[in-house]
């Protein structure tokens, strides 16, 4: 929760919320309709919401961290521009830096500070290994190698050879990922289908007891 800079108390209040209206749904069914049928829906209706509660946090995240890849490919493309132009890294790093998000300037204004205090290839693992993508860290290692080995047409196209396969995969990888959320959208619409055809069994089922015992 910290890690997306979201509150916790407001966060389990959330969940303590939506679980009292489960229970409170369930207790209302069992006592008018008279039905021990109904303790099954509230376990059951308790367990999926609690699921799909803290599931979104993994979805968040990457939601984020795929935001980010994305940015980083529409940054570093200004940053290809500024390079071909002869700007030194530094100076390429800093005016790409101008079209960025909030959250992506801080990264590469804390990277910046970084290269300043340490010329090693440290800081450019570390911003590559954010995140958490191999082809970013090849990026990082290739524009720290024009910075190490001089700035030769080489090392550029080693650069540029890297950063389109970058884009490449990200594109790929962009398209695969709205697959997956349709089809996890439908599994989940599948899911709450048959959580409420359930419930709605249940219910007939007891209302027909009840009439039958009735006559």
């Amino acid at each position: 929760m910290l890690k997306l800079n979201l509150d916790p108390k407001k966060e389990f209040l959330k969940l303590v919320i939506g679980n009292l209206l489960i229970v409170v749904i369930s207790i209302l069914l069992i006592f008018f309709l008279k039905s021990l049928f109904y303790l099954a829906v509230l376990v059951l209706g308790v367990i999926l919401f609690t699921y799909c509660f803290f599931y979104r946090y993994d979805q968040i995240e990457d939601n984020k961290r795929r935001k980010l890849e994305i940015e980083f490919v529409e940054v570093f493309s200004y940053l290809r521009i500024y390079l071909v132009n002869k700007e030194t890294v530094y100076t390429a790093l800093k005016k790409a830096n101008e079209y960025t998000s909030k959250e992506m300037n801080k990264l590469i204004n804390n990277f910046l500070i970084k290269i300043d205090e340490d010329k090693s290839i440290l800081p450019f693992l570390e911003f590559g290994r954010y995140f958490k993508n191999k082809t970013i860290e090849e990026v990082m290692i290739s524009l720290y190698q024009m910075i190490d080995g001089g700035y030769t047409d080489n090392y550029l196209n080693q650069f540029i050879l890297i950063f389109e396969n970058l884009r490449k995969r990200t594109n790929e990888e962009n398209s695969h990922h709205r697959l997956k959320k349709l089809q996890n959208l439908n599994l989940l619409s599948l899911v709450g289908s048959g959580y409420l055809m359930m419930v709605m069994l249940i219910v007939i089922v007891s209302i027909i007891g009840e009439l039958t015992n009735g006559f």
